[in-house]
């Protein structure tokens, strides 16, 4: 029983079970008591640690896997086509919203495809950079949904229709701008946090 605390290891955080006990253990599950609040966390190895996926599972997984980003992609690219075959569609805010929205999905899902062939990018550089191009694509898709969703809320909370000057500018500088911003400073930090590392 353990928890996550930030100010082991010279504030870089680490594991401590100070104020938790283990109140019941058995086969199938543990209960821990603790005597604060603060980050919790679940780590589970079901099959054990020197267990691996079978050569047939691997297999099946990654067809899965793949026939979904095939089903996402072929669906984000028929939406974006259609947004831009008419001109009408693309004139309000909102459809700009999700046409960005589709564009940074289908950037996770081209990236999601291509690092289903690991041997590929073993290390080094090209690594680093699909690994820096999979963050970017993740939080580029969440700061489009969190934009989308703060688009939504002025439309049903602020009823009244208020013109913001260089709306569609702002929320591509957020919605773009941010992720890259984000990748930029982790990767001048330390570089090495992306790309694989024992085995992982």
């Amino acid at each position: 029983c353990v928890y996550w605390d930030f100010k082991l290891n010279d504030d870089k955080g680490g594991w401590s079970s100070e104020g938790c006990n283990v109140y019941y253990a058995a086969d199938t599950h543990t209960v821990c008591h603790c005597n604060h609040l603060t980050n919790f966390a679940l780590l589970m190895d079901v099959y054990g640690s020197t267990a691996k996926l079978s050569e047939g599972n691997q297999k099946a997984l990654s067809i899965i896997s793949l026939i979904g980003c095939a089903v996402s992609s072929a669906g984000l690219l028929f939406a974006l086509i259609t947004f831009l075959l008419f001109r009408t569609l693309r004139r309000d805010n909102p459809t700009k919203i999700l046409i960005n929205l589709c564009v940074a999905l289908l950037l996770v899902n081209l990236t999601f495809v291509t690092l289903s062939h690991p041997e590929q990018f073993h290390a080094g550089f090209m690594c680093k950079t699909h690994a820096m191009v999979m963050h970017y694509a993740l939080l580029a898709a969440i700061a489009w949904m969190g934009i989308e969703a703060v688009n939504m809320y002025l439309a049903f909370v602020k009823v009244f229709d208020t013109y913001y000057t260089n709306f569609v500018m702002k929320i591509c500088l957020a919605g773009w701008g941010t992720p890259l911003v984000i990748v930029a400073v982790t990767a001048a930090i330390d570089i090495d946090v992306y790309g694989f590392k024992d085995g992982m």
